[in-house]
Parts: C-alpha cells; structure tokens; sequence
C-alpha cells in the first residue's frame, strides 16, 4: 500500500478545480483564506510574486509551484515591466474535519522549483534566497525544494498543453494529472530534510512499519499494546515516540483515520452502513454511528445524503482579478 496516496485519495473531496490566470503588467489577483481547500499555483509563463501577510514575498519563475495546504490567503502580483504572466491555479476540496497530519505539517506556502530554474537560484529575477532552503524570518511560513526533478516537470508541461486546448475529455484528463502533481509535490516534501511530524514517522524504522499497519489493517482490533508489538517497542515507549513524532497518541490517530476511510466510502459507494463500519474495525454499528458523529458531526446517513446533495462537497475558492 502507498501510504501517500492512501491520505490523499482519502481527504479529497470532488472533482479538482482549474483555471489558466493570464494577466499583463501590474496585474494581482487575490485569494481569501479558505481552511477547506488546498491549493496550488504553477507558473506557465513570466514572473509572478506571491505575497502572504506576514510572510516573505516570493517570486515564481516558469515551472515553480506554490503549494498552499490551508488555504492561507495570499495575493499574486505580476511585477510592472515584466511582460505579463501567466499561472494554473488549481484547488483540491478537503475533508477538514480533521486535517491530517501530513497537511498540518506542511509550511502555509510549500515551493517546488523546476530544476531549471534552481540551478540559477532567481538571483536575476528575485531578492536572493540565501543558502538555506526556509526563507523569510519565520521557518514555519515557507519551505522551498529546490529541484522538481524531470518526472515533475514532464507533468507541468502536460498539464499546459491541456488546460490550454479544449480536447475531447479534457476536464477528466487535467483532474488526473493534477493528482498526480500534487503527489509530486507531496512527495517531495517527505523526500525534503525540512519534513516533520507524519512524513518524518513515515521514514522512522520504527514507527513506518506501525502506520502502515493501521492504513492496510483498519478493521483490526488494535490496542497501543499490539501497535507497540509492531514497532517491537514497550508500550509506554512506543506510545510516547508516536506522540511526540506524530502529534497525536497513537489511537486517536487511528480512530481519526478511520473516520476520514469511512467518509470516503460513504461517498464513494452504497454499501451499508454496518458493512462500512466493519471494514473500519467497528464490530457495533450504533458504535460506530455515535463515533463519525463525534468526528464528523452528522451520522453516516446523513454525511452520504448531504454529500450527494452537495451540502458537503464545497464551492472552489473564489478570487479577485484586478
């Protein structure tokens, strides 16, 4: 099992929203903080500037991404005497009832660099960035990866193409590639040194093997004892080194997970909800019923009907284009 994908596929909801954002000099476009989508900004052509209140002003060059887990409100500029710009915007509806660990962790502004214009560092284009991978004064505001790697950019250059051709089944296409970029980008934040919390546990021999059991085997009876019996720890230690790592003791994780799987099988499926219960380790519907309304607010009946009602599913961020 891909751990990565497992999260993702389980937090998202709804089909990706794109739009290809095509301005002239001195050109902004705002975006208001919105905790429910996670977005991200891909330079296509020229220079673009993305400020965030109280954070570093950064510049993307063709091939950067800006990726934004919460939503935090920010504005893009387009530099006077530049020549215009161009940039995908995307945003991914998430689950936020609980934002999983690997989202929380991430910087407000996470950026991946095209390993072109890595190499060059923007020392024509920007303010020099410095020899560390966190800029600004505040580490937890923005992180960099410094070089995309081809398969990264392979993908950006696909995804142009598309959004800006209208071809039979473009909409299908652009959602499936933009999954896959925002892997790409995911996973260059677990491959990067800044990492913390959830994506550091995933690279820890000891703790790896414990969530990968808990994503392969929900439906098990876990107790810390047998969780710790997989990290071949004792309990109070194991339980202390997931806590610390994670953020959470080890069973609110789970039982946090197993939430998340079961709000996506409500909505992606009709099985009933004992059925879905069983397969996230309740052997009690009314059990498991009084759990997803705790971490949900609404039963496991209600959560399919408003879902597929669109109460649920939320609108793509809106933005001001002056």
């Amino acid at each position: 099992m891909d751990l990565l994908d497992d999260v993702v596929g389980a937090l998202r909801l709804g089909r990706v929203h794109t739009a290809l954002w095509v301005v002239e000099d001195n050109g902004t476009a705002d975006w208001p903080d919105t905790a429910h989508v996670a977005g991200f900004r891909l330079a296509v052509a020229g220079q673009a500037q993305i400020d965030l209140s109280g954070g570093p002003v950064l510049t993307l060059a063709p091939g950067d991404l800006a990726f934004f887990p919460r939503g935090s409100a920010h504005r893009v500029s387009v530099p006077p005497g530049s020549g215009g710009a161009s940039l995908i915007c995307g945003a991914y509806d998430i689950e936020d009832t609980w934002r999983h660990p690997l989202l929380a962790d991430l910087p407000d502004v996470y950026v991946v660099r095209s390993q072109a214009t890595s190499g060059r560092r923007h020392e024509a284009q920007a303010p020099p960035l410095g020899g560390s991978p966190s800029v600004g004064t505040d580490p937890d505001v923005h992180h960099e990866h410094r070089e995309g790697g081809a398969s990264t950019r392979a993908l950006t250059q696909v995804v142009v193409d598309e959004i800006t051709r209208s071809r039979p089944g473009r909409d299908t296409m652009l959602g499936s590639l933009l999954d896959l970029l925002m892997l790409s980008v995911l996973r260059a934040w677990l491959s990067s040194s800044d990492a913390t919390g959830w994506a550091s546990a995933l690279r820890d021999p000891v703790l790896a093997p414990v969530l990968r059991a808990m994503h392969e085997r929900p439906e098990q009876v876990w107790t810390v004892a047998g969780l710790a019996t997989e990290a071949a720890m004792s309990r109070s230690g194991f339980a202390r080194r997931f806590t610390d790592i994670v953020g959470v003791p080890p069973l609110e994780y789970l039982t946090r997970w197993r939430m998340q799987l079961a709000a996506q099988r409500l909505r992606s499926d009709d099985a009933p909800v004992r059925s879905i219960a069983a397969q996230v380790g309740y052997t009690s519907e009314f059990a498991f019923s009084r759990a997803f309304a705790r971490n949900q607010g609404v039963p496991p009946a209600t959560y399919r009907r408003r879902y597929r009602d669109g109460v649920t599913t939320k609108a793509a961020t809106t933005f001001t284009v002056t």
